[in-house]
């Protein structure tokens, strides 16, 4: 009629299995005074944890093997993973987002809230979004339903592509704000902090399981093409038959994709002659003048490259 107590410590970790953190004990040998193996009335020692009918804290049910018992924590793990949805990337267009809400914990949990942080190069518009609610570059969900432990729910977000400039623009986030248990009772987090504030996380884009990624926060970005060329005259002064007339060209990277290479062109019109020993770099063929440049240009940045033209006669 008596029994002993043995502890047991173990170092919580991240698992992805669906019956993680559920830990399992079982009797499978025992001796008597002499050392003889002595057999159990209504159990089976040994050393498989799946072969048996397992009753929680039970000692007397007939229907568990009594030798074996199982424990679990209540721990709460909320993860979140954002992709780019559907979209053609053009300015004025929507792009979707979807958002995937993950109960990596124990216990089911309920009444979710996500922030989506609008960024640079995004409009957010409520007739596309009647479930979310913005304020200032914030906009909140609400999922009212429960997510059971190992499952997850989709949620979306729609914003219009806008024009905008720099490597973080067109970069979406989103992150769980506060979430509570079945009770209603608001629940922390094993692994990460719910807050509002976009940068006080380590991010690693699309990771569940990376101790260096605080997981309820994501992010997804489309890349963006966007270049531009201005041409202005740099000459002043008079200007006749013969004289030189330096114009600047200037391209702009608009998008959030570096350039390695950019090939441009001139069209040489009637009133102008082209000299290539003026314009190291540039070629010329049948009226236009190309110029590649080999060299990256940053989103945001630019690069300037003259040109120098002759004006001549003209009998168009």
């Amino acid at each position: 009629g008596n029994s002993i107590n043995v502890p047991i410590k173990l170092n919580i970790a991240q698992c992805a299995d669906q019956n993680a953190r559920l830990n399992k004990a079982e009797i499978f040998e025992v001796r008597d005074a002499d050392g003889n193996v002595l057999n159990d009335v209504d159990s089976t020692p040994d050393l498989n944890p799946d072969n048996d009918e397992v009753i929680n804290d039970s000692v007397l049910d007939s229907n568990d093997e009594d030798d074996h018992d199982v424990e679990s924590i209540s721990l709460y793990d909320l993860a979140l993973i954002k992709k780019v949805g559907a979209g053609n990337v053009e300015y004025g267009n929507d792009i979707s987002f979807d958002i995937e809400i993950h109960n990596q914990g124990v216990q089911a949990v309920q009444n979710i809230k996500v922030v989506d942080y609008i960024p640079c190069g995004f409009k957010f518009n409520a007739i596309d979004n009647p479930d979310w609610t913005l304020s200032g570059d914030k906009a909140t969900y609400t999922y009212s339903g429960a997510i059971a432990p190992d499952d997850f729910e989709l949620i979306q977000i729609i914003l219009e592509l806008q024009t905008c400039s720099g490597s973080e623009s067109f970069t979406n986030a989103a992150e769980i704000t506060e979430a509570e248990d079945l009770d209603g009772n608001a629940i922390v987090d094993i692994d990460g902090t719910f807050d509002d504030d976009p940068t006080n996380d380590l991010l690693i884009d699309d990771e569940l399981l990376n101790p260096n990624d605080e997981d309820n926060h994501d992010i997804a970005q489309i890349e963006v093409n966007d270049f531009a060329l201005r041409k202005t005259l740099l000459s002043s002064g008079t200007l006749e038959i013969g004289s030189e007339v330096v114009f600047n060209i200037e391209v702009f990277n608009q998008g959030n994709v570096t350039a390695g290479q950019i090939t441009f062109s001139d069209f040489i019109p009637c009133g102008y002659e082209f000299e290539t020993s003026a314009n190291p770099g540039w070629t010329i063929s049948n009226g236009v003048a190309t110029y590649v440049a080999m060299t990256t240009i940053a989103p945001g940045n630019s690069i300037s490259i003259p040109i120098k033209l002759s004006i001549a006669q003209c009998a168009a």
